[in-house]
């Protein structure tokens, strides 16, 4: 769990910072070892939105939702998100 983990909270912390492109690569990581971690496709979800990639954004966000409909509320309550 923490091979995946630890991309998915570095995600966090450099989206966070403004590095939007540096969050986007450890989304990508961690996606690679499990493609259906709900908070790292929110994240990317975030990510690509900033980057002005609305339809994957939409397209991660929906893929999060589906697996946990929660997800957006959790995460905005741990304040990680943009």
């Amino acid at each position: 769990m923490q091979q995946r983990a630890e991309p998915d909270s570095r995600g966090f912390a450099y989206l966070g910072a403004g590095d939007t492109r540096r969050a986007l690569a450890d989304f990508n990581q961690a996606l690679a070892t499990d493609p259906r971690i709900p908070t790292s496709l929110f994240g990317r979800s975030a990510a690509e939105r900033l980057l002005g990639n609305s339809s994957a954004a939409d397209r991660d966000a929906a893929a999060a939702l589906a697996i946990w409909p929660g997800v957006e509320t959790y995460l905005r309550k741990q304040a990680v998100l943009p």
